[in-house]
């Protein structure tokens, strides 16, 4: 497979937080914009009307590899929900990263954060995690755990790293949000808070949204341990 066909083959919401994220990255690494233009400030966003900056905020990482290994989980987890949970669901999974956004929004208005990448990558990383409880994932030194855990050991990860865990917490918060209102209040009380407007439906190709009936359900619990899923 070349280059483009893989590129090609990512589904599209994933190709979009691809793309943005090498772009709003590479682009002032190197000196084509100022990064500091695209970082979320309440006062620059709200009172100066820069309103891209509520986006582009997701997508700006310093380069390195830790950016690398960011978009290694972005892709293989944006994929797997979109190929999965959300397969024939396209405007749902939009629905989805717009919704925990705006809460990652409000919270780095109110922390600060300037970049909410890595914490809208746990967003996708928790609720991936939480709809494929079971699934085996090999992290690093051969360590195997189910996918329920994953998410801590990133946090966990990010600590012995010398980094913060912030942005992490605030991401599994926030994904934990959307999956109690998404896949728990819905079987437990009988309402979803959370119906994708119209809107967002007609705004895409219909072949893209063609499960949009799909009703929550428990995710089955086993204990079959295989080969898992290598990140290191």
């Amino acid at each position: 497979m070349s280059l483009q066909d893989w590129y090609n083959d990512i589904p599209p919401i994933t190709r979009v937080l691809f793309t943005s994220s090498f772009a709003c990255t590479l682009l002032p690494s190197f000196g084509f914009l100022s990064a500091y233009n695209l970082i979320l400030s309440y006062q620059s966003a709200v009172q100066g009307f820069e309103i891209w900056r509520l986006f582009t905020c997701f997508f700006v990482y310093s380069l390195g590899l830790p950016f690398l290994m960011n978009m290694v989980f972005l892709y293989r987890y944006s994929t797997a929900l979109e190929k999965g949970a959300f397969a024939g669901r396209t405007g749902d999974y939009l629905w989805m990263l717009l919704t925990t956004g705006f809460l990652l929004i409000l919270i780095g208005f109110w922390w600060p954060f300037s970049t909410l990448g890595k914490s809208l990558i746990l967003v996708i990383v928790y609720y991936w995690s939480r709809t494929n409880p079971s699934a085996v994932v090999s992290f690093y030194f051969g360590i195997k755990f189910e996918a329920v855990y994953f998410p801590w050991a990133l946090t966990a990860m990010a600590i012995l790293l010398g980094g913060s865990p912030i942005p992490h917490l605030f991401g599994i918060a926030v994904g934990h949000v959307y999956f109690f209102l998404e896949d728990v209040a819905p079987l437990a009380y009988g309402y979803r808070l959370l119906k994708t407007p119209n809107f967002i439906y007609n705004m895409m190709d219909p072949s893209l949204n063609i499960n949009t009936g799909r009703v929550p359900q428990r995710a089955p619990v086993r204990r079959a341990w295989g080969n898992g899923q290598r990140l290191g």
